[in-house]
């Protein structure tokens, strides 16, 4: 069966709607198949249907929809509260095979078309949602995080750190539990600023790879100490010369260079002489 792709959008911060399975391996079997939903780009995920649903944004983000993929069905589920909770919706009598659920490009509106096919009479079916008297509009843009504000600063990250790529970037968003809409003038707002240098932001230089225990290694490349060693297969041109091991992550913005030791390349062979 195929699958709708993972899903995210610019103006949708952090959102970020998939098809899968948890565990160790991917599966295609559709009776292990749910849909599932991230708020933090992807760090951490719930899932919130069973089966595989196609999906759709309005609102920025704020308001999601989505359909079974699988089999004919006569409701959508939908969220105003980016996730927080689901509600179900009938919104034809006759069963229909959807074929997708859209919005205008931006995202930015609270109107859906849904497509298909009728399950029975094998027409087809277009259907219009409009979302406009759900909630009201937010308030508060300007003074994020204040209680009587609808809005809130994130700063996507790692399960360690907020800074990723060198940088800490905070945006403003819709507070999860905020009973309102962005509205369709809405636009982000994003502040950034370069973070100091940690062991994160590099990478193993051309020519090394991180470390590994070979059990036929006799040759002891290197030690835990010092994890980007040269590679095996494709080894650092040059001899006799001492190398950085280490180079920083392409686009990566940090300050304060760390030193890293340079790596002892073996001593040049001398030529035959006769």
């Amino acid at each position: 069966p195929k699958y709708p792709p993972m899903y995210s959008m610019p103006n949708a911060l952090g959102i970020v709607m998939g098809v899968g399975n948890a565990g160790r391996h991917l599966s295609m079997d559709e009776d292990e198949i749910s849909t599932w939903f991230s708020r933090d780009g992807g760090l951490t995920w719930r899932e919130v249907e069973k089966k595989a649903h196609i999906y759709e944004y309005g609102d920025h983000g704020g308001l999601i929809v989505l359909a079974d993929s699988m089999k004919p069905t006569k409701e959508i589920v939908y969220s105003w509260t980016e996730g927080l909770a689901w509600w179900h919706f009938e919104f034809t009598d006759e069963e229909v095979y959807v074929e997708n659920v859209i919005s205008e490009v931006t995202n930015s509106r609270l109107q859906f078309l849904v497509y298909g096919v009728f399950a029975h009479s094998r027409k087809g079916a277009l259907f219009h949602l409009d979302f406009r008297n759900l909630t009201r509009e937010c308030q508060g843009l300007s003074f994020p995080g204040e209680s009587n504000s609808d809005y809130h600063i994130w700063k996507p990250g790692t399960m360690t750190t907020d800074c990723i790529l060198g940088k800490m970037v905070q945006f403003t968003r819709r507070k999860q539990d905020a009973e309102c809409h962005n509205g369709v003038q809405y636009r982000k707002k994003v502040e950034s600023e370069p973070c100091p240098c940690t062991p994160e932001d590099f990478v193993c230089a051309y020519g090394f790879e991180r470390y590994q225990l070979y059990e036929d290694d006799e040759t002891n490349l290197g030690t835990k100490d010092q994890d980007c060693v040269p590679s095996k297969e494709h080894p650092p041109d040059g001899c006799g010369e001492a190398v950085p091991a280490y180079r920083k992550i392409t686009n990566d913005i940090c300050f304060g260079d760390i030193q890293h030791e340079l790596y002892q390349l073996p001593p040049c062979r001398r030529p035959d002489t006769i």
